[in-house]
C-alpha cells in the first residue's frame, strides 16, 4: 500500500508513513469534495432553481464524456513512467495527442446535439456558445487538470497531485463566490465564463507545475491504444450509471427535484473519497509490482483488498449514522 520506495520481496513499510501518506491523500480529498459541495450550494442559491437544475444536466453529461477523453491515456502514463521515468516524454506527448483529438470531437458533438435538450439563452447562437464553453471547460480543460494530477501520481509526488486537487477546488469556490457573490451573477450563460476563465487560470498553473519534468515527445504510443481503452471502459459506464439518474430526472421532472437531487446525491458520493484515497497511493506501486508478471503482485492486491474493504466499511456506517 505504500506509495513510494517499497520494496516488493517482503511488500512491508513502517505502518506510521503508510497511515500519513493516507491521510494526506484522504484528507486533499475530503478538502477538495468539500469546497465542491460549497460550490454548489453557491451556485444553487444564486443561479436558483431552474437555471441550477440546468446547469447539474449539462456539467452531468460532461462528466460522463471527460472519461471519453482521452480513451484513457492517463492510465497508460501512470503505469509505464511508474516503472520508468525515461519513457515518460513519450506517454505525456501520447496523452496530449490523444486529449486534443478525443476532446475536440466530443465538444464539437456535444455542441451540435446538446442545444435540443437545453436552453441557456433564447438567441440561438448565443445557445450554441455557451454550450461549447461549458463543454471546453468541463471536459478539456478538466481533463488538462486531472492529468497534471496524474503526471505527479505517476511520479509518486503525492504532495504536488495533491496541491493540484485542493488547489482546483479552491479556486472553483473562489470564483463561485465572486461571480455570484461579489457580481450577481444569477444565470448559467453568465456563470460559464466565469467558469471557464477560472479553470484557464488553473490549467495555465498546471502546466507551468509540470514544466520541470519534461517536454513531451509527440507521437502515439500504439501498443497501449487498445489498454487504454479496456481500462477506461469500467470509468466511463460507472460515470453513465452515477449520471444517468441526473439526466433522466431532467428530463422528465422538475427542476425543483434535480437542483435538490443533485446536491444530496453529491454529498453522498463523497464517501467514496476514502477508497479513492487508497487507490491513488496504491496504483503506481501496483504498476511497478506488476512488471515481471499479475502473480508478482498477488500479496500485495490481498493486502490492498483488505484494507479497502475495512475502509468501505467504516465510511459505509459513517455515512449511515450522519444521514
Amino acid at each position: 500500500m505504500a506509495p513510494e520506495g517499497v520494496t516488493e520481496q517482503r511488500g512491508d513499510r513502517p505502518f506510521l508513513p503508510m497511515v500519513v501518506s493516507y491521510l494526506a491523500s484522504g484528507g486533499s480529498l475530503v478538502l477538495g469534495s468539500a469546497a465542491q459541495l460549497l460550490t454548489f450550494a453557491i451556485l444553487a442559491r444564486w443561479l436558483g432553481v431552474h437555471e441550477f437544475s440546468v446547469f447539474v444536466a449539462i456539467t452531468a453529461v460532461a462528466n460522463i464524456a471527460v472519461h471519453l477523453c482521452g480513451l484513457g491515456a492517463m492510465e497508460c502514463l501512470v503505469r509505464r513512467v511508474a516503472r520508468d521515468r525515461a519513457i515518460y516524454p513519450q506517454m505525456l506527448g501520447h496523452n496530449v495527442i490523444l486529449t486534443a483529438a478525443s476532446g475536440a470531437a466530443l465538444v464539437l458533438l456535444g455542441a451540435v446535439v446538446l442545444p435540443f435538450f437545453f436552453t441557456l439563452s433564447p438567441d440561438p447562437v448565443t445557445n450554441v456558445a455557451v454550450i461549447t464553453l461549458m463543454l471546453v471547460t468541463n471536459i478539456l480543460l478538466v481533463r488538462v487538470i486531472v492529468l497534471t494530477e496524474q503526471i505527479f501520481i505517476a511520479h509518486t509526488d503525492f504532495a504536488s497531485a495533491n496541491k493540484v486537487v485542493v488547489g482546483f477546488a479552491a479556486a472553483r469556490t473562489v470564483a463561485a463566490a465572486l461571480a455570484c457573490i461579489a457580481f450577481g451573477v444569477t444565470s448559467v450563460a453568465s456563470w460559464a465564463v466565469w467558469q471557464f476563465l477560472c479553470h484557464v487560470l488553473v490549467a495555465l498553473l498546471c502546466m507551468r507545475a509540470i514544466r520541470g519534468l519534461g517536454a513531451p515527445r509527440y507521437r502515439i504510443v500504439r501498443e497501449e491504444l487498445p489498454q487504454g481503452l479496456y481500462f477506461s471502459i469500467p470509468f466511463i459506464l460507472r460515470a453513465l450509471r452515477q449520471n444517468a439518474d441526473l439526466l433522466v430526472l431532467s428530463l422528465v421532472t422538475t427542476a425543483e427535484v434535480v437542483a435538490s437531487y443533485s446536491v444530496a446525491r453529491r454529498m453522498l458520493e463523497s464517501s467514496y473519497l476514502s477508497v479513492e484515497a487508497l487507490n491513488r497511493l496504491i496504483y503506481p506501486g501496483s504498476a511497478r509490482a506488476t512488471a515481471a508478471g499479475l502473480h508478482q503482485a498477488l500479496q500485495r492486491v490481498r493486502r490492498v483488498l483488505a484494507a479497502a474493504t475495512v475502509i468501505s466499511l467504516a465510511a459505509a456506517v459513517t455515512v449511515f449514522v450522519l444521514a
